[in-house]
C-alpha cells in the first residue's frame, strides 16, 4: 500500500481488509498529515521513501518487505468490498494462478456509500478490471514510473491468470478530487518521461495517448499514438496494443479519416482478437461511413455496421478484457446497433436493442429519441408523441420528430411551429446526424403541401375545383382558422391571399370578410397586391 496526504480517507482502506490479511505494509511517500500514525494504529508496518515520480518504486519497496505467500495490493483511497474478502481467502486455498485481477468501481461522490457504488447508483461508468492480487516470488515487481505493471513478471510465470468476483471501491476517480490532486497534468508529465525512457515500447505511448485525449490536447494525441504505431510489428506477442489502438482509431475517427480507423481496428483484432472497444470501434466506423454513402452501397456498408455491433452484443465481453470505451460491452453498443437499424429502416428490429439502454446510462437522452423514432416509423404515431413530448429541449432532434409526428397525424400547423422550432435549434447541433437531412425533407414536404392546399384554394376561389375536393360549404370559420394557422407559422401568409380577392367573394359570399377578421385574431395581416381591386 502507498499513502501519501490520504489520511482521511485511510481509516476505512485498512478497516476494509481487517480480517482478510495477515500483515499491513504501508510505504508513505511524503504524507505531511496524521496518516502514518492512522497506519500504526491500524498495526502496519510503516516505511518511508521519498517520493520521486516513480509509482513502481514504492510498490517494489512493500513487496520487499512483505512475508507472506500472497499480495493485496490496495491504495489508500480504495476499500475492499464487504464479501470480497471471503473470495479471496477461498481462491488462495486452492489457487492454480499466479495473479487475480478484482474489479474496480470509481465512485462519483467522495460521500457514496458502497451499495450505491456497487449498484451503479454513484458509479462513473462501468467496473474495470485490475491486477490485485499475486503471488509473491523472488522475481515479482512493477515496472513503470506511472501506469506501473506487473505483466513482464507475470508473462516470465507463463501467464497464469484469473477473475475474481471482489470488488474495489475507488474513491480517488471522483472529479473534484481528481481535479485537486492534478492527476491529469501530473501523469502527462510522467508518461512523457516513460516514453523516452521506454522508447522501443508500445505501452507509455498508448498510455501518454489517452492521457492527452482525457485533457482535449488533440493533435498531441494524435504525435503520440503515431510514434507508438511505427513500433508496433516489432513488439512481443504478450506486450498488448488494445490501448494503442483504441487511441489512435479514435484519433482518426476525431479528423474522418474513417478509412484509417477501421483498418487500425482490423489491424489489432488480427493481433488480439476481437474484444468489445475494437468490436464497437469497427461498427462505429462502418455507420459513419455508411452514412456518407448513397444507394446500395449505403445499405450494405450499414448493413455491416449492424453486424459488426451484433456481434459485440452476442459475444458479450471477454472475462479478462480491458474496457477502455465505457458502454462498449453493452448499452453504448446496443445504442448505436439500434441507430444502424433505424437507418437501415427496420424500426421493429431496432427497438429492442435501444430499449436495452438503461435510464442511468450517459446515452440514455439519446436513446429515448431513437425509442421515439422507431415508434414513429412502426405507424405508432400517438406513443411516438408521448414519447417525445418530455424530450423537447435545446437540441433539435425532438422538434423534428414531433413535427414529423404531427404531419403524419395531420396536424400541418403544430407541424410547422415545430419545424420552425427545430430551424432554430439546428445551429446547437443535432444528437444523430441523419435527423439534419429528416429536418431539410420534412421541410420541403410541409412547403409543397401548403402550396398544394393554397392552389386548391385559389381554385375554387376561380370556380376552377371538382367539388368533392373542397366545396365552397365547407369554408366554415373553423376550417379558415385551421388553414390561416397552417400557412402563417410557415411565412407563407402570401398563399392566403387569395382568399381575400373578389374572386372569393363571388365562390363564397362572406368569405373574405371571415377570413380578415381571423387573421386580426390571430394578430397577423396579409398585405393584399395594391393594382387589385378589394
Amino acid at each position: 500500500m502507498i499513502a501519501r496526504n490520504e489520511e482521511r480517507m485511510l481509516p476505512d482502506c485498512l478497516e476494509s481488509v481487517r480480517g482478510v490479511v495477515d500483515e499491513i505494509v504501508l510505504v508513505d511517500t511524503g504524507s505531511t498529515d496524521g496518516t502514518k500514525a492512522v497506519a500504526l494504529r491500524h498495526g502496519a508496518r510503516v516505511y518511508d521513501r521519498p517520493w520521486d515520480d516513480d509509482f513502481s518504486a514504492p510498490r517494489n519497496l512493500s513487496i520487499a518487505e512483505a512475508r507472506g505467500d500472497w499480495i493485496l495490493q490496495l491504495d489508500a483511497d480504495e476499500r475492499l468490498a464487504r464479501g470480497s474478502g471471503a473470495v479471496i481467502r477461498r481462491a488462495l486455498r486452492s489457487a492454480e494462478k499466479d495473479l487475480f485481477v478484482l474489479k474496480l468501481h470509481d465512485a462519483s461522490r467522495l460521500d457514496a456509500t458502497e451499495e450505491e457504488v456497487l449498484g451503479a447508483v454513484a458509479r462513473i461508468g462501468d467496473p474495470t478490471l485490475v491486477p490485485r492480487l499475486m503471488r509473491r516470488t523472488p522475481d515479482l515487481e512493477y515496472r513503470g514510473v506511472v501506469h506501473e505493471s506487473v505483466e513482464d513478471w507475470l508473462v516470465r510465470h507463463g501467464y497464469r491468470l484469473g477473475v475474481l468476483e471482489a470488488h474495489i471501491v475507488h474513491l480517488g476517480a471522483v472529479l473534484a478530487h481528481r481535479a485537486a490532486l492534478g492527476k491529469r497534468g501530473r501523469n502527462v508529465g510522467l508518461l512523457e518521461k516513460r516514453c523516452r525512457q521506454e522508447p522501443d515500447s508500445i505501452v507509455p505511448f498508448g498510455y501518454l495517448a489517452m492521457e492527452y485525449w482525457h485533457c482535449d490536447r488533440f493533435e498531441d494525441a494524435r504525435r503520440a499514438v503515431e510514434e507508438g504505431w511505427k513500433l508496433l510489428d516489432a513488439q512481443p506477442k504478450h506486450r498488448s496494443a488494445h490501448l494503442l489502438a483504441v487511441a489512435r482509431a479514435l484519433s482518426c475517427g476525431r479528423v474522418g479519416d474513417l478509412p484509417e480507423m477501421l483498418h487500425t481496428v482490423e489491424r489489432v483484432v488480427a493481433r488480439e482478437g476481437l474484444q468489445s472497444d475494437t468490436g464497437f470501434l469497427r461498427g462505429w466506423a462502418l455507420e459513419r461511413m455508411g452514412q456518407a454513402e448513397a444507394g446500395a452501397r449505403r445499405s450494405e456498408t450499414l448493413e455491416r455496421a449492424a453486424a459488426a455491433y451484433r456481434e459485440v452484443v452476442e459475444a458479450r465481453a471477454r472475462s479478462d478484457e480491458r474496457v477502455l470505451i465505457e458502454g462498449s460491452p453493452s448499452w453504448l453498443t446496443r445504442l448505436r446497433l439500434g441507430t444502424t437499424l433505424l437507418l437501415l429502416g427496420r424500426p421493429d428490429e431496432a427497438l429492442p436493442e435501444l430499449e436495452a439502454v438503461p435510464g442511468s446510462a450517459p446515452v440514455a437522452e439519446e436513446a429515448g429519441l431513437a425509442r421515439a423514432e422507431a415508434r414513429l416509423e412502426m405507424g405508432e404515431v400517438a406513443l411516438a408523441r408521448t414519447l417525445l413530448e418530455p424530450l423537447l429541449a435545446e437540441r433539435p432532434d425532438a422538434w423534428v420528430l414531433a413535427a414529423a409526428a404531427e404531419a403524419r397525424a395531420g396536424s400541418g400547423g403544430e407541424a410547422r411551429r415545430l419545424l420552425t422550432g427545430a430551424r432554430e435549434r439546428a445551429r446547437k447541433g443535432f444528437v444523430a446526424p441523419h435527423r439534419a437531412h429528416r429536418l431539410q425533407a420534412l421541410v420541403r414536404a410541409l412547403a409543397s403541401s401548403a402550396e398544394e392546399s393554397a392552389e386548391l384554394l385559389a381554385a375554387l376561389m376561380a370556380r376552377r375545383a371538382p367539388p368533392d375536393r373542397l366545396h365552397a360549404a365547407e369554408l366554415d370559420v373553423g376550417f379558415l382558422r385551421r388553414v390561416a394557422k397552417d400557412f402563417l407559422p410557415a411565412g407563407r401568409a402570401d398563399l392566403l391571399v387569395p382568399l381575400l380577392e373578389p374572386s372569393a367573394e363571388v365562390a363564397c359570399p362572406g368569405l373574405p370578410a371571415r377570413m380578415r377578421s381571423i387573421l386580426a385574431e390571430l394578430g397577423a395581416e396579409v398585405v393584399e397586391h395594391p393594382d387589385r381591386p378589394r
